[in-house]
């Protein structure tokens, strides 16, 4: 068995959370597969560039049945476009894209999404990740 010396604190604590990585790249996404999606592994990036630059990271995101995109910057885009095979009218809704709109890729079916909420509500409160409308 390998032991690693660079494992965050936090991971350590958790023995059951997942994660995953690219070499050479920070750690991404620490997640508890058992509480997310009845125990369905998921990981979540922000930088979907670490992503590309991955031979085995765009195996496994080509090979995705469910895919959320939000707003992506134009390389980024253009590589998902070719990933993916995502026509140009879709990407459109990625470009320059407000909080809550994007693409879904489910199966072979590529979804343009708008769910915005009422910021006035209890349930934008719970799911809003900026720290300043809780």
């Amino acid at each position: 068995m390998q032991h690693y010396n660079n494992i965050p604190t936090l991971l350590k604590q958790h023995p059951n959370w997942v994660t995953w990585g690219i070499c050479d790249a920070p750690l991404k996404a620490p997640f508890n597969p058992t509480s997310l999606l009845s125990g369905r592994p998921t990981g979540i990036t922000q930088n979907v560039e670490y992503l590309l630059d991955s031979v085995t990271a765009r195996t496994m995101l080509s090979n995705s049945e469910f895919i959320v995109m939000n707003n992506q910057s134009a390389s980024d885009r253009a590589e998902l476009a070719k990933l993916l095979n995502i026509s140009e009218e879709q990407l459109s809704y990625v470009d320059n894209a407000q909080a809550g709109c994007g693409l879904m890729r489910i199966g072979s079916a590529i979804v343009p999404f708008e769910n915005r909420f009422n910021p006035n509500t209890a349930l934008y409160r719970l799911m809003t990740t900026k720290p300043s409308e809780r």
